[in-house]
């Protein structure tokens, strides 16, 4: 398993430059960007990296070698951009992605992330899809 712990500032994830807050400063608290980037970063990988590695401690359950690996990447990037970039450069067997159900409206004015890899994609893409609510 890969999950990645090399993920260099401003490469993958960018900065969040754009973090709003109302009224802090007047009341004599000030926020440190910087800080607080970092700290949604570490959060948001840790979070990932959890989530990841039960996915593979699952998958190795059923007896399959599963390498994960987590990508990040700031708000104006899409993630069927960073992920067909990442299919382009690492060469895996397969992709497995999951799939929310946009509905007929939202896949056509917005476009899925998974209707885009299973045509982009230069791997075979598997769309899981969520079970129905109970």
């Amino acid at each position: 398993m890969t999950v990645s712990d090399d993920l260099p500032e401003g490469d993958l994830g960018g900065d969040l430059d754009d973090v709003y807050y109302a009224g802090m400063e007047s009341a004599g608290q000030s926020i440190d960007k910087q800080s607080l980037n970092r700290d949604i970063r570490n959060a948001i990988t840790s979070t990932g990296k959890k989530f990841l590695q039960e996915c593979s401690k699952k998958a190795s359950n059923y007896g399959m070698h599963v390498d994960v690996k987590l990508l990040l990447a700031d708000q104006s990037t899409s993630a069927k951009y960073v992920l067909c970039d990442y299919v382009d450069e690492q060469h895996p067997s397969m992709l497995v992605c999951g799939c929310r159900g946009m509905g007929y409206l939202g896949r056509t004015f917005l476009g899925s992330v998974s209707d885009y890899l299973t045509r982009s994609a230069k791997c075979p893409v598997i769309v899981v899809k969520a079970p129905p609510p109970s």
